[in-house]
């Protein structure tokens, strides 16, 4: 049985500054939010009757005294304040997550295992309005999930999992309304939590020279929450009716040649809402990576070459992007068992390009170097 807490006081601030075309400053805004977050973590695990472990636990959330304080200031073209607005959307939010889970893993023989398990949460959100009222709604849910393992042959195995799961609004969504880093967001107090079915089929292949996987998955999102854009930088929340995400990864590692290992991944996703098919936010264009390391004592060389599809169907918040081709080089040298020193040469041909389609992302860094110590004990 294991027990743990945690105690993590917190404060955020937003800074946004307008200019006129002159560049003078012509509002200034600032946001600031306190809080404190805290929990505990329970766990405990058994094993039955040599084909059972049973593992059961109790987790706690809480977030306590959380308030925001936004300030505004307009300037005129001399410098001088003209107008000064405070506001607030969160006095003495707080939030309590109670959750209890079970699971079993079930060996019924040497070819063919069983987990199953499952989880119930209450979660009560609350929050005082500028008006004094409070608001506050209970939610509770049920998720489960099954999945089994069949070892085919001693090195072939096939997967397959179905789950069910939710994700509840947080504070932040349902009563918070201000700025953020990228723009002002308005909370929707009305917002269901996301409930979703999950399902996944893979396989896997271990040889002595390599290792293969390969699995796909079809997610099925109902009341998804999805952030969209109204006039000038404003951004609300929203449920979508349903949202679908399906996909395809896989891994391919080969070490048959002494000293040397070959690293292969790739993905591909596609994710739309149901019905009007319009794309969903920050699903990641498809992508391949492949390394080849090799380590003939305590110095080890590893070229990575990374290639990136172009974003050619941008969600609400995503604006098209060109592909990419990466090439990095990492050096390594392992002093002794608690020592090691890297040298990562970051995108060498210094190529322009943009790893995330977000509208508000920036390019990312050119040809650049990282050194890395790590010291283990």
């Amino acid at each position: 049985m294991s027990l743990g807490f945690y105690l993590f006081p917190s404060e955020l601030e937003t800074k946004k500054e307008n200019l006129r075309e002159d560049l003078s400053l012509a509002k200034r805004a600032l946001a600031k939010i306190k809080g404190t977050s805290f929990g505990f973590k329970l766990r405990a695990g058994k094993n039955v009757a040599s084909r059972h472990q049973l593992n059961f636990g109790l987790d706690y959330f809480g977030r306590r005294g959380l308030k925001d304080t936004q300030q505004t200031w307009k300037f005129d073209s001399f410098g001088q304040i003209i107008a000064t607005t405070t506001t607030t959307s969160l006095e003495k939010g707080t939030r309590d997550n109670l959750g209890f889970y079970v699971d079993d893993k079930i060996q019924f023989n040497s070819h063919f295992s069983l987990n199953i398990g499952g989880r119930i949460d209450f979660i009560r959100t609350s929050n005082l309005t500028s008006l004094g009222q409070k608001i506050s709604r209970e939610d509770k849910s049920f998720s489960a999930y099954l999945g089994s393992t069949w070892q085919i042959t001693p090195r072939l195995s096939l997967l397959a999992n179905i789950g069910r799961s939710f994700r509840f609004p947080p504070i932040s969504e349902l009563f918070y309304s201000g700025l953020t880093g990228r723009g002002t967001v308005f909370g929707n107090p009305e917002l269901q939590p996301e409930k979703s079915l999950n399902m996944e089929v893979g396989g896997r292949y271990l040889h002595p020279d390599f290792f293969i996987s390969i699995y796909g998955f079809h997610n099925r999102i109902m009341n998804m929450i999805q952030k969209y854009p109204g006039e000038g930088e404003d951004y609300f929340y929203r449920n979508l009716t349903e949202g679908l995400i399906t996909g395809i990864e896989g891994e391919f590692t080969f070490w048959g040649i002494k000293d040397i290992e070959l690293l292969l991944t790739f993905h591909h996703l596609v994710g739309r809402e149901k019905g009007s098919q319009t794309p969903l936010n920050y699903i990641p264009p498809d992508r391949i990576v492949a390394s080849c390391r090799y380590t003939p004592g305590s110095f080890w060389i590893e070229p990575r070459l990374t290639w990136s599809a172009a974003k050619n169907d941008p969600g609400p918040l995503e604006i098209k992007i060109n592909g990419f081709f990466l090439v990095d080089l990492v050096f390594g040298w392992k002093f002794n068992n608690h020592l090691n020193l890297m040298i990562i040469g970051q995108n060498l041909t210094d190529t322009v390009y943009r790893f995330s389609a977000d509208e508000k992302g920036v390019d990312a860094p050119g040809r650049g170097a990282v050194i890395r110590f790590a010291y283990s004990f």
